[in-house]
């Protein structure tokens, strides 16, 4: 099975956040411990849930050595996701980051510009 740089063979981390049903914004930072086989169904079951705003993130790339090319690497290597999910993914880290409405509206032009342009190419 594929290894990621600081991860083990037997759990994976996801960082998640949610709204509460008053609609007020919480997030929390969630550990999910995940044995080998179980990713793809844990993480499919995850995304379907319209509650959950699922990232996939580097978590202390200096001391862990994970960094985010790797996770994704990884990731796409053992689970099959959709162009509409990857998308998401790559959404949802913009949205839950800290960046100002401004900086956040340049880097979400940016995203549709790159997946845009990348569904393109498909095409071509």
């Amino acid at each position: 099975m594929p290894q990621a740089h600081g991860a083990s063979s037997t759990h994976e981390h996801f960082a998640t956040c949610s709204t509460s049903a008053e609609g007020v914004n919480k997030q929390a930072v969630l550990q999910l411990k995940v044995y080998e086989g179980e990713l793809e169904s844990r993480l499919q079951a995850l995304l379907a849930s319209e509650q959950l705003c699922i990232t996939i993130n580097s978590d202390d790339p200096a001391y862990f050595g994970g960094y985010m090319l790797d996770n994704w690497q990884y990731l796409l290597q053992i689970v099959t996701l959709s162009e509409d999910q990857i998308y998401q993914l790559h959404v949802n880290s913009f949205k839950a980051s800290f960046l100002t409405p401004e900086q956040l509206d340049m880097h979400m032009s940016a995203l549709q510009a790159a997946f845009a342009s990348f569904k393109r190419r498909q095409l071509s």
